[in-house]
């Protein structure tokens, strides 16, 4: 049983490793965004927006729609976190 176990972990491990790297070959860059300052973005989530496991999530790949909406309910209190709402307050709408 002990040996099924060790074999099962070894597998669980490799596929996870595999789909990580998959996912990072396949991410997309921040978009092109006029939503000030995608640096204020990449303190947390990184520069290429992959983000940082169990810290922050992926960014990259993520439409610019879906980035402002975001950002925004951060902003109006509609969505709260500890650590995106005061850096939402950071963040200017061009429009």
């Amino acid at each position: 049983m002990l040996k099924y176990k060790i074999r099962l972990a070894i597998v669980l491990t490799s596929l996870l490793s595999i789909s990580i790297s998959y996912a990072k070959q396949q991410a997309m860059p921040f978009p092109d965004t006029e939503f000030t300052t995608v640096d204020t973005c990449k303190s947390c989530h990184g520069q290429d927006g992959l983000g940082v496991p169990n810290f922050t999530p992926m960014l990259a790949g993520l439409s610019e729609e879906y980035l402002e909406q975001q950002i925004k309910l951060y902003q109006t209190g509609r969505r709260a976190n500890l650590m995106m709402t005061p850096m939402s307050q950071k963040v200017e709408d061009p429009k």
